[in-house]
């Protein structure tokens, strides 16, 4: 199969992905890191569930997919184009945000900060212990074994670890908003970038 050693065979292949996510962030990245020209392929937009399908009757040569139930469903019948691992090492991840309005913000600091105080003091207690694995598993109506495979791969940044390199200028989160942003960059329409740098903040969590 293909995987980061031999990536370059995809020039010219259909990818399904779900435009404008986070999925479509790390398509993009993980193909400029491995040198693959997205511009010889062909993209579909499709959801997850879409693209483990066609993915899996041969209607697209890659899907990009998100989701216990679609990542179990690609993984039967494809593998992954990097690891954990070689995306750590280039810089690329997805990521869930905290997000409130401006005005909620503004007007409930205390709660924002003490929201996030007690999700770092989660994060930091997981160990993807069988109980807290089985836990997770009963709140998101998936089986534990699709929830410990899932949840492999993720990782739990520290405060300092957030304001360092998430939130930086040239930090993880202002890549991906930039990215995801472009879809936005038309004659005359607002400044995305001065848009970005102004809904993304650590302040709460400092």
């Amino acid at each position: 199969g293909i995987n980061s050693s031999n990536a370059s065979e995809l020039e010219g292949k259909t990818v399904a992905v779900p435009l404008n996510t986070m999925a479509d962030f790390s398509f993009r990245k993980q193909m400029a890191a491995l040198d693959v020209d997205i511009g010889t392929m062909t993209i579909v937009d499709q959801a997850p569930p879409d693209g483990a399908v066609s993915l899996a009757d041969g209607s697209v040569d890659m899907a990009c997919i998100f989701g216990g139930a679609s990542a179990k469903a690609a993984g039967e019948v494809g593998t992954p184009i990097m690891s954990t691992q070689e995306k750590s090492d280039a810089g690329i991840g997805s990521f869930d945000v905290v997000s409130v309005t401006e005005s909620f913000a503004n007007e409930n600091p205390d709660l924002v900060r003490s929201f996030l105080e007690v999700t770092h003091e989660a994060n930091a207690a997981w160990t993807a212990s069988d109980e807290q694995i089985a836990k997770v598993a009963a709140d998101a109506g998936m089986d534990v074994a699709t929830t410990r495979n899932q949840m492999a791969g993720f990782v739990f940044p520290t405060a300092e670890d957030q304001i360092n390199n998430f939130f930086g200028k040239d930090g993880t989160a202002a890549a991906a908003a930039e990215s995801l942003g472009l879809v936005f960059k038309k004659p005359g329409a607002w400044n995305v970038d001065e848009k970005i740098a102004k809904v993304m903040t650590g302040e709460f969590i400092q």
